[in-house]
């Protein structure tokens, strides 16, 4: 297990809100709500072409791969992707206050942020 950042998302040191995480088994969109200069928004990541999902609370998320923390990561040589023969990518992304969400997917993106939060 190799990680690797990504990206760094637009989370501030207060952390993160709350976490939307959706999936339609082959897209999955987890958005997730952070404050930025007095201001609420509602961050976006899309990953596409989705295999699997897994996701761990904080509380039990010992071993997450520290490049994910407030970011998106990929987990190069994962023994998830060996274990499920899956040649995509292998993400990784720790939002504080609310855990570890790992996706094997095809792609990985960020969407544009919305001022608000989640309903």
């Amino acid at each position: 297990m190799k990680p690797k950042k990504l990206f760094d998302l637009p989370i501030p040191q207060s952390g993160c809100g709350n976490t939307q995480f959706q999936s339609d088994g082959i897209t999955v969109t987890l958005q997730f709500e952070y404050r930025l200069q007095g201001k609420d928004f509602v961050g976006v990541i899309h990953f596409r072409g989705v295999v699997a999902y897994r996701y761990r609370d904080e509380l039990h998320s010992l071993g997450y791969a520290s490049e994910a923390y407030e970011s998106v990561a990929e987990i190069a040589h994962s023994e998830w992707c060996n274990e499920l023969q899956f040649t995509g990518k292998h993400i990784a992304v720790f939002l504080s206050s609310n855990g570890y969400f790992e996706v094997l997917a095809e792609s990985v993106s960020l969407g544009e942020p919305r001022e608000g939060l989640l309903e």
